[in-house]
């Protein structure tokens, strides 16, 4: 899609080029479109299967909201960066109100989707930039389309590995978020935060590279890339330490009891309020601490 975008769409040395049309965006989105939903759903909502002619509906709907918003807002914006944002905004939305997830199912599907689209897009940048200088195209679209069943085939095959390995099951994004402990939260918010830094970083970094091949004489537009590439650097450290933080005081938590916090909870929640569940494990962890972490 990203590589659509640059090369078929908008600047070319400070002249306009043909916008590309619904029907050209329909060859190339309709099958990305569909493997992103379907990735999104595999990986965090269970049960889509109950009701087919429901299911074909909203796939149907779904599609049409996402084609509709990439045709305007490529029209709208001339950064690759706004465009994803808007493009990832509009997935989180249907996921949840088309497809009824929760929010926390709904931003991570998502962001995943969207993380994994800018993923195969960079890993591919440079065989297909290969591949344009060794064919030549009447079309710069044309090269897209011969280059689409590629990347297609690439989503296929997470596609399938995600049928296996998802999240559809965990409880810490299924759940309700009312249930779940202080940790889990701060450590959910924080990985959504993660995902989209690491995909704000790579939007950028096939911005620069598409800048770069069609504006070769100035390259001062690089400050504003460079900038953000540094602060994204700076922040995305900053998220991690937070996240290690988070993840290494639930292992510790998990390694005092020796069994998993989610049995304690349910468990002990069937006779003790949330209050004096969290002020006995206070006193469990302060005891745990003094001696040693042994």
């Amino acid at each position: 899609m990203f590589k659509m975008y640059f090369l078929c769409g908008i600047i070319e040395r400070g002249r306009v080029m043909e916008q590309i049309s619904l029907f050209k965006l329909i060859i190339v989105g309709v099958p990305e479109t569909t493997l992103n939903l379907l990735i999104g759903l595999v990986l965090c909502r269970d049960n889509v299967k109950k009701d087919w002619k429901s299911f074909i509906f909203k796939m149907v709907a779904s599609i049409i909201v996402i084609l509709i918003t990439i045709y305007f807002a490529r029209r709208e914006f001339k950064n690759v960066t706004l465009l994803a944002g808007t493009i990832t905004l509009i997935y989180v939305i249907i996921f949840k109100i088309i497809w009824e997830m929760n929010f926390r199912q709904s931003i991570l599907s998502g962001c995943s989707t969207m993380f994994l689209l800018c993923c195969l897009e960079t890993i591919t940048l440079p065989l297909y930039n290969k591949f344009l200088q060794s064919m030549r195209f009447a079309d710069i679209f044309d090269a897209s389309i011969l280059f689409s069943p590629f990347l297609r085939l690439l989503h296929i095959i997470f596609f399938l590995i995600l049928t296996k390995w998802n999240l559809r099951n965990n409880e810490v994004i299924s759940g309700k978020w009312s249930k779940q402990n202080k940790h889990s939260k701060f450590a959910i918010i924080i990985i959504i935060f993660s995902i989209l830094w690491c995909m704000i970083s790579m939007l950028n970094y096939i911005d620069l590279n598409y800048r770069i091949a069609l504006f070769k004489e100035d390259t001062s537009f690089l400050v504003g890339n460079m900038k953000i590439f540094f602060w994204m650097t700076v922040w995305f450290f900053v998220f991690l330490l937070v996240l290690l933080y988070y993840i290494f005081n639930f292992l510790d938590t998990q390694k005092m009891f020796d069994i998993s916090l989610e049995e304690i909870l349910s468990t002990a929640g069937e006779e003790l309020s949330k209050e004096e569940i969290k002020g006995y494990i206070e006193i469990l962890q302060q005891k745990y601490n003094e001696k040693g972490g042994k």
